[in-house]
């Protein structure tokens, strides 16, 4: 409804008719004023035209029509330079805060308020909320404005709701949807209905002991903050504070937030927060890992196991999965006998471990799929699991298949085995290779010198016209040439003998000998960009560990592949030596890389700076090896 204008001087005129169009059944507070001057044409004060009813609303005196804005305008004094902007620019913008409230506006109100003049020389004056109630209905986290009854009184409705609220914490019901509104106050919304579309989302939850928490507050009308609630998997700090309206009515409103880190760390309630964040971690891990809370007896003694979470590899030998809530007596086997002393074990001293049998008759309590029992049937399967307490009373548990460990174990000290021949194997041509070093800076700096000195001498007696050379010199050569044959004897006598050849020597007689103790055709061809003397000037360790790779490579092909011929291919090119081993054979699978002992094959590689690729399909397996020479050729 409007406030009518009476009176002569008040006609309705043009400005009022664009007034009640706009603004009279609107929520959006609006009234119109008429600029009252002194005779130098200055505004002095306003006259209250028309206003809508939510703009009296506001009002805690009764404003009429012709009544002076100085009567029921707060601050009125600063409204005045307002009014001044508004008459020479046409538009105007005031933040205003009622703070405690005055004689005239209720107190709290936070109002945008905008004031532009009409054509007929009349102000216009909108506002919009800016107050807590409006904050928090377009606030992003959940929001829940209760009414609040006397002290004393337990809240029955909600005033307000966003939609955050609603998608994180209601159920998806029309009925939900229907009854719940979010543009100004009604008392439509059952706060019983809302509780209840909650409880239905999220049926596990604790609502006795939240709605007496609730009720708590609500009924001491205390504001409080940073309340710990922890509902779907997720935590959350509540905040509640409380607000007098201009109606006189008082509202109490809930704001949830996420928890942060800190928050979850630092609050007690946050324990099972905290167990539950470890779950997305382990949801996809091969090892069997939950999570459960204690039941305990009044004197603190362990009972019983409550599951929390469980990951995949936990649930995927049961018939269905564990559920929030099992209880582990009901879905163990043998838990009395068996688990139950382990458990009091766990929570006494932190931890403890069971080394667990299946037995036919633990299948008889259906929580195991059939093909499972056939599995630990047939492999007599054994489990060891550890439990432990943690900080905050929850039990962590996680197992592993004792015989694959076993197994698991037997292969890491196999291939541990081989990486540390390997490694010993290149120390030892490390300590060759320095060696040989000593050996060369030996004949460079002594028997080099000696042989230099030896040619200078006779050099002079080399030409046709030449003396013959004295007895003397000689002597002398004669002596300095015993000198070089005794420090080459004793650079050799303290030097290991070197390699067996050229690599590509050596291929061919690895290739002739499997050739001949085998059954199969085994090819052997060289390759190079190069001539043929780069293959003089590969390092005695590349060379021997190639031919041991090869030779790896063919006692498998000969004892796996079920193949009758081999190719061999050695590439000398790009920096670099390439050797690729193929078998005609069946192939074997992926898995069985391992098994094989091709391991090895890679280790000896990348320990000289290399690679190698094992390749297998149904129509043989393809060894390939890559090693970079230590010089550039021309």
């Amino acid at each position: 409804m409007l406030s009518r204008p009476v009176g002569d001087d008040l006609p309705l005129n043009e400005g009022l008719s664009y007034f009640e169009y706009l603004y009279g059944q609107s929520n959006l507070p609006a009234a119109v004023t008429n600029p009252v001057r002194n005779d130098e044409g200055l505004i002095i004060d306003v006259k209250f035209v028309v206003g809508n009813d939510a703009w009296h609303a506001l009002r805690r005196v009764t404003v009429t029509p012709g009544m002076m804005g100085s009567d029921f305008y707060s601050g009125f004094d600063s409204l005045l330079q307002v009014f001044s902007t508004v008459d020479s620019v046409g538009r105007e913008t005031q933040t205003f805060s009622s703070e405690s409230g005055d004689g005239f506006v209720a107190g709290g109100l936070v109002q945008q308020v905008e004031w532009r003049k009409l054509p007929n020389g009349m102000f216009l004056e909108t506002s919009r909320d800016q107050t807590f109630v409006s904050a928090a209905l377009e606030a992003s986290g959940p929001v829940l404005i209760i009414e609040l009854p006397e002290h004393g009184q337990a809240p029955t409705h909600a005033v307000g709701i966003n939609r955050s609220f609603i998608e994180r914490f209601m159920a998806p019901t029309d009925a939900a949807a229907h009854t719940i509104g979010t543009s100004g106050f009604t008392e439509q919304i059952s706060l019983l209905a809302i509780r209840e579309s909650v409880a239905t989302r999220f049926p596990d939850n604790d609502w006795e002991a939240f709605h007496a928490a609730n009720a708590r507050i609500h009924l001491e009308q205390t504001p409080v903050e940073a309340v710990p609630f922890f509902l779907g998997g997720e935590a959350y700090l509540r905040d509640f504070s409380i607000h007098r309206l201009p109606s006189s009515r008082s509202i109490g409103i809930w704001v949830y937030r996420p928890a942060g880190v800190l928050a979850l760390q630092q609050f007690d309630d946050f324990a099972e927060a905290r167990i539950s964040s470890i779950a997305p971690y382990v949801e996809r891990l091969s090892r069997p890992v939950a999570a459960h809370k204690a039941v305990l007896t009044d004197s603190g003694e362990i009972v019983n196991l409550e599951n929390i979470w469980a990951n995949d590899a936990f649930n995927s030998y049961r018939s269905a999965p564990l559920k929030r809530g099992d209880l582990a007596s009901d879905t163990r086997v043998r838990f009395t006998e068996d688990l139950l002393p382990v458990l009091r074990q766990a929570w006494t001293t932190g931890e403890a471990t069971q080394f667990f049998r299946f037995k036919l008759p633990d299948f008889t309590s259906q929580n195991y799929r059939a093909d499972f029992q056939r599995v630990a049937e047939s492999q007599n399967l054994e489990i060891e699991t550890i439990f432990v307490r943690t900080e905050d009373g929850f039990i962590l548990e996680w197992g592993d298949d004792i015989d694959q460990k076993r197994r698991l174990g037997s292969e890491r000290e196999h291939q541990r085995k081989i990486q540390l021949e390997i490694l010993l194997d290149l120390q030892r041509q490390e300590s060759e290779r320095e060696t040989s070093g000593a050996f060369v800076r030996e004949l460079h700096d002594n028997v080099l010198q000696e042989l230099f000195v030896v040619g200078l001498s006779l050099h002079p007696h080399t030409k046709s016209d030449s003396q013959p050379a004295s007895p003397a010199l000689l002597k002398e050569v004669h002596e300095s040439l015993a000198r070089i044959s005794t420090d080459i004897r004793t650079l050799i006598s303290g030097d290991r003998e070197s390699g067996d050849g050229l690599l590509t020597k050596q291929l061919e007689q690895l290739c002739a000998q499997w050739s001949q103790t085998s059954q199969f055709d085994i090819r052997f061809e060289v390759h190079t960009t190069y001539d043929e003397t780069v293959f003089e000037r590969i390092p005695e360790r590349i060379t021997r560990n190639l031919v041991l790779i090869t030779k790896e490579a063919i006692s498998n092909a000969v004892r796996h592949s079920g193949g009758s011929n081999i190719d061999i291919h050695l590439f000398a090119a790009g920096g670099g030596v390439r050797c690729t081993i193929t078998d005609d054979g069946n192939g074997f699978p992926p898995t069985h890389i391992v098994e094989s002992g091709t391991l090895n094959l890679r280790s000896r590689a990348e320990l000289l700076g290399g690679s190698a690729r094992i390749e297998s399909s149904n129509d043989g397996v393809t060894v390939e090896v890559n090693i970079p020479l230590p010089f550039e050729q021309v």
